[in-house]
C-alpha cells in the first residue's frame, strides 16, 4: 500500500520534504487529459454534518484517499507536511476547503497540478462524500464524483471515491490496483478514528497528543501499519530514534510495499549515524516504488550530506523528471551543481524554484548572493 502524504514527514530536515456539493453538470465532464504523471494534493474534507465531533473524518478522508490514489500508476501525491506548511502560510485551518480559488493558491505553493477538495455528510448510519478536482493553473473545479454507503463501511466508500477520482484524472485503474485500493487500512473504525485524530493533532504540532492517539489506535488494532508508521514519525521528531526504528520496523513488517516506511526508517538510521543501513532502506524504497520521486529525493539528500554531490545530482535530476513542479528539487540541483563547480545552470534552477513558489534555503540564497544572483 503506497504512503500518502501522512503527517510530518520524517524528512522534515530534508530539502525535498517530498509527506461541497457537486452539480449534475460537473458530474458529466470529461476526464483530465491522460499521459504523464499527475501530481495531486488531497485536502481535508469539509464536515457538512453540523457535528464537530466528526471533524476528524475530514482528515481521515484526505489521508485514506491519498494512500489509495498513490497506488494508481501515473499519480503522485504531495506530502502532508508540505500541505501543512502551505496552509500555515495561507493562514488556513485543516477543517476542509471547498473554495476552488483558495485550493488553486495552495496548489501552486506545493507544486501540484491538481488539488482534490471535498465534503462529507453523515445521516443516521449512512455517509455520503463528494469530491472535485481543481486544476491549479486555472483554479477551476471540475470532475465531480460522489460515493455513498453505510458508515460502518466507510472504507468501501473511500475506495469507491478513489477509483472515481482516478478516472477524472485520466488514469485507468488496473485490476491489481483496484484490489490494493479496496484493501482497508484497518478493520476497526475506532482505530481509524483514533489515527485520524492523531494526524490532526500532529499537523497542529501537538506531538504528545498525537502519540497518545496513535498508541490507542494500535491498541484497538495491533495490525494497523499506518498507526505504527505515524507514531514512529512522532518518536523521530522527539529524537527517540530507538522507538522510531521499532515502530517503523513493525510498519514495514505489516506493509512491506510501502516506500515511505523505508524512506522514513532510512532517514532514522542515518540520523543514528548508521549510513549503511540508511542507504539500504532508501535503495529499497526506490526498488519498491521506482516511479515515486520521494525515494530519489531522500537519497539525493543523503548523498549530499555525505559529500557526494555527483550522485546527489543524478538523483535530483530523477526527482525533477518525475515531478517537474517541485521547487525544492531545483534548489537542491542548484546546490549540487555549485558543489561540483558547474555554475552555468545554477541561476536557471534557482529562479525556476522561486517561480514555482518555493523559498530557497538560506545557505543557497547566500551562495547565490556571492555569485551575484538575487537581491
Amino acid at each position: 500500500m503506497g504512503r500518502r502524504g501522512s503527517i510530518i514527514l520524517l524528512g522534515a530536515a530534508v530539502i525535498f520534504s517530498f509527506c461541497s456539493c457537486v452539480t449534475a453538470e460537473e458530474k458529466t465532464e470529461k476526464p483530465a487529459p491522460a499521459g504523464g504523471a499527475a501530481t495531486i494534493a488531497v485536502l481535508a474534507f469539509k464536515n457538512l454534518c453540523g457535528d464537530a465531533s466528526l471533524d476528524w473524518l475530514g482528515v481521515g478522508f484526505a489521508e485514506s484517499l491519498s494512500t489509495k490514489l498513490a497506488n494508481v500508476s501515473g499519480i503522485q501525491l504531495v506530502e502532508r507536511t508540505r500541505l501543512a506548511d502551505a496552509m500555515k502560510e495561507l493562514k488556513l485551518q485543516d477543517t476542509g476547503i471547498v473554495d476552488a480559488s483558495t485550493a488553486g493558491k495552495l496548489g501552486k505553493i506545493v507544486g501540484a497540478k491538481y488539488v482534490v477538495i471535498g465534503s462529507f455528510q453523515k445521516a443516521g448510519d449512512s455517509i455520503k462524500a463528494d469530491a472535485r478536482r481543481v486544476e491549479v493553473e486555472t483554479s477551476v473545479a471540475s470532475g465531480g464524483v460522489e460515493a455513498t454507503g453505510k458508515f460502518e463501511n466507510v472504507f468501501e466508500v473511500q475506495s469507491d471515491l478513489a477509483i472515481k477520482l482516478a478516472a477524472t484524472l485520466g488514469k485507468s485503474v488496473t485490476a491489481e490496483e483496484k484490489a490494493v485500493i479496496a484493501k482497508p487500512e484497518t478493520t476497526s473504525v475506532t482505530a481509524y478514528e483514533l489515527n485520524a485524530k492523531g494526524v490532526k493533532a500532529a499537523n497542529a504540532g501537538n506531538l504528545d497528543e498525537a502519540s497518545s492517539f496513535y498508541t490507542q489506535a494500535i491498541e484497538a488494532d495491533p495490525k494497523y501499519a499506518e498507526a505504527y508508521y505515524n507514531r514512529g514519525v512522532v518518536r523521530f521528531m522527539r529524537q527517540d530514534f530507538t522507538g522510531a526504528e521499532s515502530d517503523l520496523n513493525k510498519a514495514i513488517e505489516l506493509d512491506p510495499k510501502d516506500p515511505m516506511a523505508y524512506i522514513s526508517r532510512g532517514i532514522c538510521w542515518i540520523a543514528s549515524m548508521n549510513y549503511v543501513k540508511g542507504m539500504a532502506d532508501l535503495n529499497k524504497a526506490i526498488e519498491v516504488a521506482p516511479n515515486d520521486y520521494r525515494g530519489y529525493g531522500a537519497r539525493a539528500l543523503a548523498y549530499m550530506n555525505a559529500g557526494n554531490a555527483f550522485l546527489g545530482l543524478q538523483d535530483t535530476n530523477k526527482v525533477i523528471e518525475l515531478n517537474p513542479k517541485l521547487p525544492e528539487a531545483y534548489f537542491a540541483r542548484a546546490m549540487c551543481n555549485i558543489a561540483l563547480g558547474n555554475l552555468l545552470t545554477v541561476e536557471k534552477d534557482y529562479k525556476k524554484g522561486i517561480e514555482l513558489g518555493g523559498t530557497p534555503p538560506p545557505e543557497l540564497a547566500q551562495m547565490m548572493l556571492m555569485l551575484g544572483v538575487g537581491e
